[in-house]
């Protein structure tokens, strides 16, 4: 059956994903001292969001937020590296839409550092 809309489509796409936490995504103006720099307090109710969803599925509250991420970094390469399948765990995720997420990963890194990481 087709779509009738974009959300219609992501949520018919999406329904067999097993891991769907949201990260936040922060363009160039998230990084510090990047143009339109803010403040981290910007994206505070996101990142919150995102620690909790991460603790939950962990089942404990990882000791700070840029080792999580740094964690998933290094399991996502190695993945890649080895050529295992990357849908495996959570029934969805192109090659693709997964090299996308190691750029968004990094920059989160890059504020989780900058900001007393």
């Amino acid at each position: 059956r087709a779509p009738k809309g974009e959300w219609e489509g992501a949520r018919l796409r999406n329904g067999r994903v097993d891991c769907n936490a949201i990260l936040p995504l922060l363009g160039a103006a998230g990084l510090p001292g990047g143009p339109d720099s803010f403040p981290l307090a910007a994206a505070e109710a996101a990142l919150a969001d995102h620690q909790s969803a991460v603790a939950s599925a962990l089942g404990a509250r990882p000791k700070h937020p840029l080792w999580t991420t740094l964690h998933d970094l290094r399991l996502l390469l190695l993945r890649i590296a080895h050529g295992e399948a990357l849908a495996a765990d959570c029934g969805g995720g192109s090659l693709t839409s997964n090299c996308a997420l190691l750029v968004h990963s990094l920059r989160l890194a890059e504020v989780f550092l900058a900001n007393g990481g």
